[in-house]
């Protein structure tokens, strides 16, 4: 039998979330325990460095970007290329759209054992 579920860790600095990394936790019940499988972990900074340098590659300002995307004022923007924040699914999908590339070009994530 298999069981999955979703959990968030949150890591809190002086009372301000300043990282947030989604785990997708696979378990499987094995021997009368569960024990986790691979666990995709993703790295915002990183994430948000592919951000800037897609963006640049392409020659697209940040004044643009929001633009396209329908933003009243590019902070969430500036958020996702320092790597505090993630841009939401529906963002992540019109990046790439705009970007003419794949989700998985943008999103700096790994796979690793919990």
């Amino acid at each position: 039998m298999v069981a999955r579920g979703i959990r968030v860790a949150e890591v809190v600095r002086s009372n301000r979330i300043t990282q947030t990394t989604f785990e997708l936790i696979t378990l499987r019940r094995m021997k009368g325990g569960f024990y986790p499988m691979l666990v995709p972990v993703v790295d915002m900074k990183q994430t948000g460095q592919k951000i800037v340098s897609l963006r640049i590659q392409r020659g697209i300002s940040v004044r643009d970007l929001q633009t396209m995307l329908g933003f009243s004022t590019p902070q969430s923007i500036y958020k996702w290329q320092r790597g505090e924040t993630l841009p939401t699914i529906e963002n992540l999908v019109a990046l790439a759209c705009i970007l003419s590339v794949p989700i998985d070009e943008i999103v700096a994530a790994e796979c690793r054992k919990s």
